[in-house]
């Protein structure tokens, strides 16, 4: 579903019960909430990856300098591989906010009670699906750093296990 479909979804609501939409909204600010953490855990992790191939990298170079130049140079283009996806998930996305601009609310106080509901639960679903998109691309890239960190340290093992298999 496209953002343009989610809108005009959302633009279709209707509530005859005003504490369906009390609950609604509710909902929306708990997944908003956690779309948040998620995004938090994704960095956290992301720095905490980082960390290690920067921990790693002159570490293994060092203790293999006894193999051959193709097998570093192979290692070192993993590493630094990792690190630039790393770099590219911590760069950010642009995530949603359901206010941007909070000096907007005060327009949303000259309104009645449903219709406030009303617009901030289209916005806070509207947020919830943008980031929940940007959060998931940030996850997927993250495993895909991990996968190549850990492919970089299967080759060190197996490169110092080579010369005792010898």
């Amino acid at each position: 579903m496209s953002g343009e479909e989610l809108r005009q979804a959302i633009e279709t609501i209707e509530f005859t019960d005003g504490s369906s939409l009390d609950e609604s909204l509710e909902e929306m600010r708990r997944q908003y909430n956690d779309e948040e953490a998620r995004r938090k855990t994704v960095e956290n992790k992301t720095a905490g990856l980082l960390a290690l191939n920067a921990v790693l990298i002159p570490l293994i170079l060092n203790i293999l300098e006894q193999v051959s130049l193709l097998p570093r140079i192979i290692l070192l283009v993993l590493f630094l591989s990792s690190i630039l996806l790393c770099l590219f998930i911590l760069r950010g996305g642009d995530y949603r906010r359901p206010l941007q601009r909070p000096e907007n609310i005060i327009t949303y106080a000259q309104i009645d009670n449903e219709e406030f509901y009303l617009e901030f639960l289209k916005k806070y679903t509207v947020a919830v699906y943008h980031n929940r998109k940007i959060n998931n691309r940030r996850f997927k890239e993250f495993n895909v750093a991990l996968v190549v960190t850990f492919s970089a340290i299967g080759v060190v093992a197996v490169l110092a296990l080579l010369p005792e298999i010898l």
